[in-house]
């Protein structure tokens, strides 16, 4: 054929030019699809008996495209073809060209409709001539009469389909001659494409509606429909072609390679504004026995189930992306440049605002990619290069802080938490903490412990970056909460360490006042590490972690900083002073040398000052704790800093309120704060003192507390509105007699004896002062009771 030939090389001619002529090449390509269709003949014919012609061929048989031919039938089907077409001309010639007709009889509905019929014929001794073509049309007139003219015109419309799907072929196999890089790519597949929607609209409008679904080359049109969208990127009509595909096993995996080839292709953004809604009917099956398939997942075409069922576009895009992120959330392919499956889940769901599900995609990529490492049962963790660490502590980092934020736009506050666990979502149930309880069983995880992960992974990328952390990613990831705080300390790290203990605080059930998990890891790092570093410059020593030299030493100027900040942002700023490195607060009390160590050891004691006076009330016992701390480091030879004293007799850094009421030794409660206690506790400091032998400073902590009182006010105030002033006479007469033994041995001390005498004598007078003043309170309040009840 002339034009065939003439429309190839079209078609390799515009292959070649698109390079450098994309305008001609076009246009080349629209000549040649234009003669491929006219090798097809479209000249109006009537289709009024098409449906007669169908059912009559197709003989009651239920599943009639499924027929088993044999190689010799094909000759059969070509004599039965053109006894059709001569038979209808009155000259008995046949003016369709052989390879029209051998690609009619190629089609698998030409093959399934005549060759059965032709069988039965030679079964009943029809000859093969017009007598056969007679009683053809006998055969297929059930409701009115098929003349020749009706089945000849059956005929010809499906050699025009076959025509068309020949062209499709053609312009199919030129586009592999072309390059995804060259300019008339695009513009290619769109002429595909359309060959493609030329052939399905002619199936649709030209048969019987029940011949057309049941076609085989039905679905395989619209395959090739989808295969060429996606060719050249052409997503609409890609997801038209899925969707449109008749039967549910390939619409349901063309639907896979959809979602995940746009992902591929960086076009997220054209598959969220896609409008992913519901598509389909719902379809009853059939109770008629002889059509009913006991396998309903069955999806061998044209059976009962080969309409359109209802599938839900979005709900599988996000399945088929989460079952992706899983597949490619393996340790060997980590490293490699895929997309991030996990990420496009999120922005999915945040798309439609299911801020929810949006928090639970990426709770699940956090759980994900923190189970990448192994954590054998041997103490040799798996290493990973620094690279590959990197990027799988930065990828949990920003997963679970996207989870956090996510979950906290969700509207209804009751909705803010997550289901965790083997059952929920086919991982771990625990992303970081892997105790020996865990057995992965479903948790719920509220919103405070989903933040309590985020600072959790910023705490881990901290540690992974810094150069005296564990080499073995799989050693920091499987460190529990307590061991986290202390390596944190240790580090230098302190702002992190104490959001860490804070927000794991926060998740445990703990008694109301009493001392938790926060109380002692606040403790523990100002004593081991904090306190420590304040008082570095009268150790001599470089560094203070277990007496080990480093090249440097922690904590950094630029760490204190940081802290300080972080613990001023946490309070709203109630503390109106921050750590600076000018600062002098430590002068006072150690020689100050112009050195790095001078400025970071006081900016250290500035920060220790920071938290224990923001934290004192809170953290019960914290100010003792600091206390005894700075004597364990200094060996009882130092004096404490004025600023803990005072906040230890009064309960702040100033020193005496003269507008309290008094209470002397007694602990209360702050005003206006739940389960809180005032930082002042005189009797524990005395108890410090008298631990470390500083008998002197103990006295002054009697005199002072009891030179404090305000007698004036004292006659004021009621025992039973909770007004009461409390003394430890056991404590004080047991630092008396403790100073008597002093003074009385005869052990040669460094004490000045006569100087102890002399405090222990001011005690004494500061004892009868508030003998005296018991007096006078005592006739005040009956004048005050009276004026109260009054």
């Amino acid at each position: 054929n002339t034009k065939e030939i003439t429309a190839e090389c079209l078609l390799a001619e515009g292959a070649a030019i698109g390079k450098y002529d994309s305008s001609g090449a076009e246009k080349t390509w629209n000549v040649a699809s234009e003669l491929l269709m006219d090798t097809s003949t479209l000249d109006f014919m009537d289709s009024g008996h098409f449906r007669d012609i169908f059912h009559g061929l197709k003989d009651e048989r239920e599943q009639w495209w499924t027929f088993q031919y044999e190689p010799h039938h094909e000759d059969i089907l070509m004599r039965v073809v053109c006894l059709i077409l001569s038979s209808a001309r009155s000259d008995g010639q046949i003016i369709e060209t052989r390879d029209e007709i051998c690609r009619l009889c190629a089609m698998q509905t030409i093959k399934a409709l005549f060759i059965p019929t032709a069988m039965v014929a030679s079964d009943y001794g029809v000859p093969m001539d017009g007598t056969f073509v007679d009683w053809l049309l006998n055969n297929v007139s059930i409701h009115d009469q098929v003349s020749l003219q009706s089945l000849y015109t059956f005929v010809k419309t499906m050699m025009r389909i076959s025509n068309l799907i020949h062209r499709l072929t053609t312009l199919e196999s030129s586009l592999n001659l072309v390059t995804k890089e060259s300019a008339v790519w695009t513009h290619s597949c769109s002429v595909t494409l359309n060959a493609s929607l030329d052939v399905i609209a002619n199936i649709s409008s030209c048969l019987p509606p029940e011949m057309s679904r049941e076609m085989p080359e039905l679905p395989t049109l619209w395959s090739m429909a989808f295969q060429t969208s996606m060719k050249g990127y052409l997503w609409d009509d890609a997801l038209q072609a899925c969707i449109s595909n008749p039967l549910e096993e390939r619409k349901k995996e063309n639907l896979k390679r959809f979602i995940l080839g746009m992902i591929d292709a960086e076009a997220m953004g054209k598959l969220i504004a896609m409008s992913l809604t519901v598509v389909g009917e719902e379809i009853f099956p059939s109770t008629d026995p002889d059509v009913m398939d006991d396998d309903t997942d069955s999806f061998e075409p044209n059976n009962n189930t080969r309409e359109s069922r209802c599938i839900d576009l979005f709900e599988m895009a996000s399945n088929i992306i989460q079952e992706a992120a899983f597949e490619n959330s393996t340790l060997d392919r980590f490293g490699d440049n895929r997309p991030n499956y996990w990420g496009c889940l999120y922005a999915l769901y945040a798309s439609r605002g299911n801020w929810k599900e949006a928090a639970r995609a990426m709770h699940m990529c956090a759980t994900v990619t923190s189970s990448i490492v192994k954590i054998p049962s041997s103490d040799r963790p798996e290493l990973l290069s620094k690279e590959a660490s990197e990027k799988l502590i930065r990828d949990i980092t920003l997963s679970t802080q996207t989870c956090a934020h996510a979950l906290s736009l969700v509207e209804d506050p009751a909705c803010r938490y997550l289901i965790s666990g083997s059952q929920a979502s086919s991982t771990p149930s625990s992303i970081f903490q892997r105790d020996a309880n865990d057995s992965g069983a479903i948790q719920v995880l509220t919103e405070d412990h989903v933040q309590w992960l985020a600072s959790h992974a910023i705490a881990l990328q901290r540690l992974n970056m810094d150069d005296l952390s564990p080499d073995s990613i799989a050693t920091i990831l499987k460190a529990s909460s307590l061991e986290l705080i202390d390596v944190l300390a240790r580090l230098g790290y302190y702002d992190q360490a104490i959001a860490i203990a804070l927000e794991r605080s926060a998740l445990s059930e703990g008694r109301p006042g009493g001392i938790d998990l926060f109380d002692d890891a606040l403790k523990h790092i100002l004593r081991k590490y904090l306190v420590p570093a304040a008082i570095h410059t009268c150790s001599n020593s470089e560094s203070f972690d277990d007496g080990e030299k480093d090249s440097s030493p922690r904590p950094t100027i630029s760490q204190i900083r940081q802290s300080s900040h972080t613990c001023i942002r946490s309070m709203h700023n109630s503390l109106q002073y921050g750590v600076s490195s000018n600062s002098t607060n430590s002068m006072c009390w150690q020689e100050n040398r112009h050195s790095d160590i001078s400025v970071r050891t006081s900016m250290a004691m500035d920060l220790v000052q920071q938290y224990t006076t923001i934290y004192a009330n809170s953290c019960h016992g914290l100010s003792n704790s600091v206390a005894r701390a700075f004597l364990i480091s200094t060996g009882g030879e130092l004096d404490l800093p004025i600023w803990l004293k005072n906040l230890c007799m009064f309960g702040n850094t100033e020193g005496v309120d003269s507008s309290s009421t008094g209470g002397l030794f007694a602990q209360h409660r702050v005003s206006g704060v739940e389960n809180s206690r005032n930082a002042a506790d005189p009797a524990g400091l005395i108890r410090v003192f008298m631990e470390f032998g500083r008998l002197e400073d103990a006295c002054d902590i009697v005199i002072d507390v009891l030179s404090s009182k305000n007698y004036e006010a004292s006659s004021n105030r009621l025992p039973e509105k909770g007004n009461i002033d409390y003394v430890p006479y056991d404590l004080i007469d047991t630092l008396w007699n403790t100073i008597e033994a002093v003074a009385s041995s005869d052990v040669d001390t460094s004490v000045d004896i006569a100087m102890l005498l002399k405090k222990r004598g001011q005690m004494e007078n500061a004892l009868k002062r508030h003998f005296e003043s018991l007096k006078t309170s005592e006739e005040g309040l009956q004048s005050a009771r009276a004026l109260s009840y009054s």
